[in-house]
């Protein structure tokens, strides 16, 4: 689990657009929800090799899902359709 350091939107657009795609992830925990489905027991300190690896693996991932969202052509459509027609 991670902490998304971003703020609540209701929405994306050009002028948060940026700040959403520069958020971070922080406060890594590691839980074994297969014995503690409630995550009470964070094993991150117990375990720090694995959380270094879900850690890499789950930046990795959510940068590519950054790069990769069709949310980002939502504001640029939207301002197509906002611009009058010569």
């Amino acid at each position: 689990m991670a902490k998304l350091n971003l703020p609540r939107y209701n929405s994306v657009n050009e002028k948060i657009a940026e700040k959403v795609k520069s958020a971070t992830l922080s406060d890594f925990q590691l839980f074994n929800l297969t014995s503690d489905v409630h995550e009470a027991n964070d094993l991150s300190g117990e375990k720090p090799g694995k959380l270094a690896e879900l850690k890499t693996l789950l930046e990795k991932e959510y940068a590519a899902l950054v790069a990769d969202s069709h949310v980002w052509e939502a504001p640029k459509a939207e301002a197509k359709k906002a611009k009058p027609k010569k």
